[in-house]
């Protein structure tokens, strides 16, 4: 059970192209390089924008850390003398220390795309902190991962992986969003 994560970070991808335009240019900020889920969200990302005709001028690894994602930006920043419209990370912690760059150095209206969708995540798109976050859906992962377990324990076939899906939040629908998270806890 788990998220397809090269189809949800082609949907984050897809948004953040729409918003950006075409001709834009774009950097990559991932996880660990070399592992199967940095690749996956890599790929999905690269997909949407090499067919939205957006350029990807930059990938660089952060190692899922918000502080070294914020001095990697500064670097891609400093690289590309400022022209960067898009920024799509891995996670959202990585995506909060790619906005407090973009924000340092004065970088303004870039669209940044997190991962995860987790509250702190969430709450940043509220606070326009960043764009869009690609949200897992956990409590799908949780309910399929019962339900094939009863499945197999009766003998019936189960699927090797089950995509739960992700859900592209932005400003449009991220209170909402908030508040479903909120409500699972309870």
């Amino acid at each position: 059970m788990g998220t397809g994560n090269d189809k949800a970070a082609y949907q984050g991808g897809l948004y953040a192209a729409e918003k950006a335009g075409k001709g834009a240019k774009a950097v990559i900020i991932g996880g660990v390089e070399g592992n199967a889920t940095s690749d996956a969200r890599q790929a999905g990302y690269e997909r949407a924008m090499k067919e939205n005709g957006i350029d990807v001028v930059s990938v660089q690894y952060a190692q899922s850390n918000p502080d070294t994602a914020a001095n990697v930006m500064e670097n891609m920043i400093t690289a590309q003398s400022g022209n960067i419209q898009i920024v799509l990370c891995h996670n959202d912690d990585t995506a909060a220390g790619a906005a407090t760059a973009c924000k340092q150095s004065g970088l303004k209206d870039v669209v940044i795309v997190g991962f995860d969708g987790n509250q702190s995540g969430v709450q940043n798109i509220i606070d326009g902190t960043i764009s869009a976050t690609c949200a897992q859906s956990a409590y799908t992962m949780g309910y399929k991962a019962v339900e094939s377990a009863v499945k197999a324990v009766k003998g019936e076939t189960v699927k090797s992986f089950v995509d739960t899906g992700c859900e592209v939040i932005s400003s449009e629908n991220a209170k909402d969003y908030l508040e479903k998270l909120k409500g699972y806890l309870k």
